[in-house]
């Protein structure tokens, strides 16, 4: 009778979707416990990799001050991210601003593994196999890029989890106040983002089907006051724009205002707006690689073990998170954006159930007869599997921790920028970072360094002109709005920023990055402490010629010395693990000088110095530099900066007349922009007073491309037809060179093009080919030197050894020589 009572509840609780007793993990690792360490090493991982200071993709340079200056984003604008990320930077005492606001990330994200292990054990899971699962959540590709940055999405993460969670636990003990915790904690998830809302028709159907006598009136009308407070939250936007926040991205005075920014309608054409066909063909494939990227393929088979499992047991629980996963998925596909950051959310949901079904192999050993410490092990080992490899697959692309160069050039750029400087925003990326450092302050004091728009009008009315012809305002771009903004008129010439010291530099470096140098007649020897190595040069005075060879993060190290010529080889057995370097890499010093070389390639020497150069743990050069004696030891940014020096001679073309365009091609090429999608050819004629010209079009920049055709013109002439065509919405610019120019040549633009007039602006180098006060010149082949290439060159490519470019017999220089 005592049997049959017993076999009647086990047999409820496996239909009612309450958790039941799990004998085979024992007392050894409570819920409470196995939650706390999921947290724990989720935040552990989170906190080795994460980004350490300004900088990001996408939106992260936005979200790093957002919070802090309270102010509202694109839409939907994010109150609730905005609201929790101010009070998280200004109570934190921890690093800058923008490392307070990726903490927050890892944070959330960890706190979302947390909620992901305690749905598992509510639907039936081993508590190890929730343990194992919510950490390869926190592991994953997409949701450890989530939890490094300053984003919305391991918000969205928590607030998914929390929402389900709860409903679980309603279930379990069918009170009111569970139901509506887990309203409140969904009406927060549509302050933050929208796709929450695909919750909506999995978690009502679970309350209709589980215990619909829980709607009452007093029920209903609580929720929905609940449901409308969540939507309040947007009057942050209305108050914000009112008292004038330093950022408003999203603006609204009035509630249609607001309505129109709560449901995105800037955004109209890419949420919502794609046929089936294009979801099932373009959509659903990329959103289904990315979850088979996040699950990995011994995920993807427990997910699907787990699923079969609840066929006949936990069916409506797991059947609520595979009902709420697809209803985030089918928002997911119906908007174009971030794929890896939409899918956050989701993975909450599917490693549950995975957890269920590495529960459910070793159940079924123990059904066909192993025993069960063979069935408790294996199962032990298959779940142990998937954090094991996640972590050793993702650690690598994940970890941020050596991205430091942002956050130091941008503080060394506003620092040493003259008082009163404009600054052109010449992108998403750049104008973030001017708003971060001008509203955070940590660009130093305020002394009127302000962002430009970018365009030539702007720049110009910006920069002025007092009386004696003397700059009213100095204006700085970057390279790539340096170069578009010098197809109408603009000269730009290269502004130097002081670097960090070598000290910094090595710190930032990832683990496992070799660093290797030679050094020639040095007094003192170089300073390896920021790589860890203070210690690999045995003490004693310095040699007259030094070799070193290292490893950041590790205690591999080399040093030769002597007062005779040195020679280092980097290969086995010196180092337990080389990286592919493509070649035998030598490090030499002697009467000479010093020298890095690579397969017999140069890639850095000095006669009297310090010739460095690092390579990444891959093999790929990063840096090469020297230094010579006396002068300071620091190393320049990868990143540049440009001073508006003055104008260039331009000439407008129509499809109408002939122009001449002697002025333009004076440095031997000029550069336009097509400022639409599409193609536009300019003819060039050449008289035959200048017969033989060569010329060659390259397409500096944006998408699309280019090609030149000669053709015999008018009395012997050559016209030369350059089509440009622009493919993408990135701004184009196109340059044509010659290798003779002309004393007279003239253009048009050929009919039939997206434009009928076009603007071509000679082509200076960014960079001068000789120093002030020295007679001898250094041609770079970067894309600083592309004024000085002439037709028979290719584009600066990099290899191993650094930047090259690729000549033909009909190469042509042109230098400006005195």
């Amino acid at each position: 009778m005592l049997d049959r009572e017993v076999d009647s509840a086990r047999a409820i609780l496996q239909t009612s979707g309450l958790p039941r007793p799990e004998p085979s993990d024992g007392p050894l690792l409570p819920d409470a416990a196995g939650a706390a360490v999921a947290g724990l090493v989720a935040l552990a991982l989170y906190l080795r990799t994460l980004q350490p200071d300004f900088g990001g993709p996408e939106d992260t340079p936005k979200f790093q001050f957002l919070g802090y200056v309270l102010g509202t984003a694109h839409p939907p604008g994010y109150p609730l991210y905005s609201w929790l990320s101010h009070l998280f930077v200004v109570t934190m005492p921890v690093g800058t601003i923008a490392y307070r606001a990726n903490l927050l990330s890892a944070v959330l994200a960890a706190a979302a593994c947390v909620v992901a292990f305690a749905i598992a054990r509510q639907i039936g899971a081993s508590r190890w196999a929730s343990l194992c699962s919510a950490v390869a959540l926190a592991a994953g590709t997409s949701f450890w890029r989530s939890a490094v940055f300053a984003e919305v999405y391991s918000l969205a993460a928590v607030l998914v989890a929390g929402t389900v969670a709860l409903l679980l636990a309603w279930n379990g003990r069918p009170r009111a106040s569970a139901l509506l915790a887990a309203t409140g904690v969904f009406a927060l998830g549509l302050g933050n983002h929208l796709t929450i809302v695909g919750l909506v028709p999995a978690c009502v159907l679970y309350v209709l089907l589980r215990n619909r006598r829980v709607l009452t009136t007093k029920v209903v009308g609580s929720a929905f006051v609940i449901l409308a407070a969540g939507v309040a939250q947007y009057g942050l936007i209305i108050v914000r724009t009112h008292q004038e926040a330093p950022y408003l991205e999203s603006r609204a005075s009035s509630v249609r205002e607001l309505f129109g920014i709560i449901t995105a309608e800037r955004y109209a054409g890419q949420r919502f707006a794609f046929s089936p066909w294009v979801i099932v063909t373009e959509h659903l494939p990329a959103v289904s690689r990315v979850i088979g990227e996040e699950l990995g393929f011994a995920g993807v088979v427990l997910l699907a073990i787990g699923l079969l499992r609840a066929r006949t047991e936990r069916a409506s629980s797991v059947a609520l998170l595979a009902g709420a996963a697809a209803g985030l998925l089918f928002m997911v596909l119906n908007l174009e954006g971030d794929v890896n950051g939409f899918i956050t959310p989701v993975m909450v949901l599917l490693w549950p159930i995975a957890a269920l079904g590495a529960t459910a192999i070793g159940e079924t050993l123990r059904e066909y007869g192993a025993t069960r410490s063979i069935a408790a092990g294996l199962a032990l080992g298959i779940a142990a599997l998937l954090p094991t490899v996640a972590v050793a697959s993702n650690f690598r692309h994940s970890d941020q921790s050596a991205n430091t160069e942002p956050g130091l050039f941008f503080r060394a750029l506003f620092h040493q920028l003259p008082s009163g400087s404009g600054v052109v925003a010449e992108n998403y990326f750049y104008d973030m970072a001017i708003h971060y450092m001008t509203l955070t302050g940590e660009g130093g004091p305020r002394r009127g360094i302000g962002r430009l728009g970018f365009d030539a009008a702007t720049v110009r009315a910006a920069r002025g002109a007092t009386a004696g012809h003397v700059p009213a305002r100095r204006v700085f771009a970057f390279a790539s709005g340096a170069l578009f903004l010098g197809t109408d008129g603009l000269r730009f010439e290269r502004a130097d920023i002081v670097g960090v010291t070598l000290d910094e530099w090595l710190r930032g470096l990832p683990r496992g990055t070799f660093v290797t140098g030679a050094s020639a007649f040095v007094p003192a020897p170089i300073d390896l402490t920021g790589a860890d190595h203070s210690h690999a040069r045995p003490p004693g005075r310095p040699r007259t010629y030094e070799a070193f060879a290292l490893r950041t993060g590790t205690q591999d190290a080399v040093w030769r010395g002597g007062d005779g010529h040195v020679s280092l080889t980097v290969e086995p057995p010196l180092f337990e693990r080389i990286a592919a370097l493509g070649g035998p890499l030598v490090l030499s010093a002697d009467r000479g000088g010093a020298r890095v070389a690579l397969s017999g390639v140069q890639i850095a020497s000095i006669d009297a110095g310090v010739a460095l150069a690092a390579f990444s743990p891959e093999g790929a050069l990063l840096r090469s530099q020297t230094f010579a004696p006396g002068e300071p030891v620091r190393m320049p940014f990868l990143e540049a900066v440009y001073e508006l020096a003055g104008e260039t001679p331009c000439v407008n073309l129509t499809t109408e007349r002939w122009t001449d365009v002697s002025r333009a091609l004076a440095t031997g090429g000029w550069i336009a922009a097509v400022p639409a999608i599409g193609s536009v050819a300019i003819e060039t004629a050449i008289p035959p007073s200048a017969p033989g010209v060569q010329a060659q079009s390259t397409q500096l920049m944006g998408d699309g491309g280019t090609g030149t055709a000669m053709a015999v013109g008018v009395e012997g002439g050559q016209v030369f037809t350059t089509e440009m065509i622009r493919s993408g919405e990135s701004r184009a610019v196109f340059r044509l060179s010659v290798d003779a120019p002309a004393a007279r040549a003239l253009a048009r633009v050929r009919p039939g093009g997206v434009r009928s007039a076009l603007t071509v602006c000679a082509h200076h180098p960014a960079r001068p080919l000789f120093t002030p006060g020295s007679a001898a010149g250094s041609l770079k082949t970067d894309f600083e030197s592309e004024a000085y290439y002439g037709p028979g060159w290719g584009g600066a490519e990099r290899n191993q050894a650094g930047s090259f470019r690729r000549g033909d017999n009909r190469a042509s220089l042109l230098l400006p020589l005195p």
